[in-house]
């Protein structure tokens, strides 16, 4: 399972495996003392093991056997938040700092328009319609929302009011760096973004 991409910034990394293996052959490469909890619909299935090949491919066996979540479901190694994401054919891990955000996303299409109200402010939902891109648009900052949800924890977090993107609209060519932040019962948190293009269509945004 060779790592596609590996990137660093500052103390935060990031790993991306494009998984070409048949199910068959992840499961037998598992862990003995994991296999039990492979559930068992497929794509669940490819997506728990290649999720931990990864972290045993980056941080050895006995790490991986140490993987913990914490109340609020966020995974831990070796005491240390981690994030991970998988779509449709990748799996991604990113460590680094206290609060680690990852997302991975295929196309969504019109999926997103008809829910972008619970996501986004009206006002800046009107700006948005107005633009050529406008699925586009939808698409980043909903996976950008994604990375800061994970990386806050997921409690108490209202996607439309708690998570703003300082995305430029007038730049929606990946790749891009861009400002967010967290304000709500947690306090202020600013984070900074980079959005990555992948093979097949598919975007990755992870704090750095």
């Amino acid at each position: 399972m060779p790592i596609t991409l590996e990137r660093k910034s500052g103390i935060s990394q990031l790993w991306v495996w494009e998984q070409t293996e048949p199910l068959a052959e992840l499961k037998i490469a598992l862990p003995r003392a994991l296999r039990p909890q492979i559930p068992q619909q497929a794509q669940a299935a490819r997506a728990y093991c290649s999720s931990r090949l990864l972290l045993q491919e980056v941080f050895g066996q006995p790490a991986l056997l140490s993987l913990k979540k914490d109340i609020n479901g966020r995974p831990f190694i070796n005491g240390k938040a981690i994030s991970i994401s998988h779509c449709k054919g990748f799996s991604a891990l990113t460590i680094g700092g206290p609060r680690p955000g990852l997302d991975v996303e295929g196309p969504r299409g019109p999926q997103l328009a008809r829910i972008a109200e619970k996501f986004i402010l009206p006002a800046k939902l009107q700006a948005l319609r107005e633009l050529p891109y406008y699925e586009e648009a939808l698409a980043n900052i909903w996976s950008a929302k994604e990375t800061l949800f994970k990386a806050m924890g997921g409690d108490g977090i209202d996607f439309r009011e708690h998570l703003s993107i300082d995305y430029p609209l007038e730049e929606v060519q990946l790749p891009s760096r861009f400002s967010a932040r967290y304000q709500g019962p947690k306090g202020q948190i600013e984070f900074a973004l980079e959005a990555l293009p992948l093979p097949h269509q598919h975007r990755l945004i992870w704090c750095i």
